[in-house]
């Protein structure tokens, strides 16, 4: 769970922990802008969501097809608990704060294929439904066929990730974090790693380009897919609290815990 899903599970968490009965459907906004949350950093990753809390409403910025959508709306999925039409709205709710165009197709994919896991779709199931939920015609819709084919070809690991690396990756921009690479990239780590966790994540972030934000997506659909227990308990055993550097209002939040407060609040949908 990147820093920035963190701040987008934080109000659906902080729901359950206040007790808050309003459904989750009825939810018109989840911009993160509906919370505090300082910016301590200049660093680029959060320099469209800065310019949106500047001024919530005004035209997106230039970077506004950026992964930074795609890395944050797992919780999305997740409290939308498979219902796909639900988890793109969120998505594009949340987006049109920092995003537009490519940057909001690339989230709903991402939301609409945990969703998808959430209801007990396996890899390819999550990988089509993500397919699905964007348009035929978009940049991040032909990156997902061309990373699908590719996978599907035979290659080793070694000769697939450069493939990939060479069909999907934009070579001429300086900056790795364009959302059609991104999410080309992960759901294709997610196929090769067929759901499992570890395998989706590692084959993810040995890719390079945009490694941390490849692999947390990979990661994100593979975990609702496979559930916690197929988790490297050394990986949990090394989470910590988060300590605010770049979102001061997430200090002190644990992914562990962010988690169960999720998957408790949608339980008391349930119920």
């Amino acid at each position: 769970m990147s820093k920035a899903s963190l701040m987008v599970a934080f109000p659906y968490a902080d729901r359950f922990r206040r007790g808050i009965t309003r459904p989750i459907s009825d939810c018109s906004s989840t911009r993160p802008s509906s919370i505090s949350w300082p910016i301590t950093s200049p660093h680029k990753l959060f320099d469209t969501d800065i310019s949106a809390c500047r001024d919530v409403g005004a035209i997106p910025g230039l970077h506004a097809w950026s992964d930074g959508l795609a890395m944050r709306v797992a919780p999305l999925g997740v409290v939308a608990n498979g219902d796909r039409e639900l988890a793109a709205r969120l998505a594009t709710e949340d987006g049109h704060v920092s995003h537009n165009g490519e940057g909001i197709y690339s989230g709903v994919a991402v939301a609409v294929a945990v969703t998808a896991a959430m209801a007990g779709a396996d890899a390819r199931e999550c990988f089509q439904a993500g397919l699905d939920a964007v348009p035929e015609d978009s940049w991040t819709a032909r990156n997902l066929r061309d990373g699908r084919v590719l996978v599907d070809s035979g290659l080793g690991h070694d000769e697939l990730a450069i493939a990939l690396h060479n069909r999907l990756a934009v070579h001429n921009y300086f900056w790795a974090d364009v959302a059609p690479e991104a999410v080309g990239l992960a759901l294709s780590s997610l196929l090769v790693g067929g759901g499992e966790f570890a395998p989706s994540m590692l084959f993810a972030v040995n890719m390079g380009r945009d490694a941390d934000t490849n692999a947390a997506i990979a990661g994100c659909i593979a975990g609702a897919i496979s559930g916690v227990n197929s988790f490297p308990e050394e990986w949990i055993d090394g989470l910590r609290p988060v300590e605010g550097s770049c979102i001061r209002s997430t200090a002190g939040i644990h992914p562990v815990a962010a988690a169960d407060d999720l998957v408790a609040l949608i339980e008391s949908e349930n119920r």
